[in-house]
């Protein structure tokens, strides 16, 4: 039996996957929770296999709880299931740690448990053009959008700027200090070009990284 946790921030979610992956006979939902900081909690306190993790949460977005998990040293399995596409998200939670990724699309929701599967056994599930990006970012990082340059520290750091927070929230939120979050306010202006937070705001919305 492989058991799973599911981190989403809504109901309905958590209890429909629930719902349909303990009617699988192999796969069976040991516990659920709304907010990165119970997941964290979770995670050390009880044991599970794998992770389904979306990446809006209420309290933090879910790619930080993906690199608190890795400094943390908890090695399961995670799985990002979220609405956001993978050309906004997909690098950075792979630099992250996580091991697949799938949209909240009618059509990915039948292949949820073949994904669980196979990160169970030690595989990974990426698309074709995930696949693809990735190599891009080890052979030829140039070819890549300029979000997917950063690394998933700065690309957490890039969300939250693009999400309206200041150096301060963004500080207090990561627990660093605010000289450590101009340090990486400049390598994303380097890596990016976006200079100023206006920048990043419209570059954001015009991706849909942020609505």
């Amino acid at each position: 039996m492989i058991h799973v946790l599911v981190a989403d921030d809504m109901l309905v979610v958590r209890e429909g996957l629930k719902t349909i992956l303990n009617r699988t006979g192999d796969i069976r939902v040991a516990g659920t929770s709304r907010t990165c900081k119970e997941t964290l909690e979770k995670l050390k306190r009880e044991s599970f296999d794998i992770l389904i993790l979306d990446l809006i949460m209420p309290d933090r977005s879910g790619l930080g709880l993906l690199i608190d998990i890795k400094q943390a040293g908890i090695t399961l399995p995670i799985l990002v299931y979220t609405g956001k596409e993978e050309f906004q998200f997909g690098i950075a939670c792979f630099q992250a740690g996580a091991k697949g990724y799938l949209t909240k699309e009618d059509g990915d929701l039948t292949k949820l448990p073949d994904a669980i599967r196979n990160l169970h056994t030690g595989g990974t599930w990426w698309s074709s053009e995930l696949t693809h990006r990735i190599r891009l970012m080890i052979e030829n990082p140039d070819l890549l959008s300029p979000h997917e340059k950063l690394s998933a520290r700065e690309f957490e750091v890039f969300y939250m700027i693009a999400s309206g927070k200041e150096v301060k929230e963004i500080a207090n939120a990561l627990d660093i200090k605010n000289g450590t979050v101009r340090t990486y306010r400049a390598r994303i202006a380097e890596k990016t070009g976006l200079d100023s937070d206006y920048k990043i705001i419209q570059y954001c919305f015009r991706r849909g990284i942020v609505e």
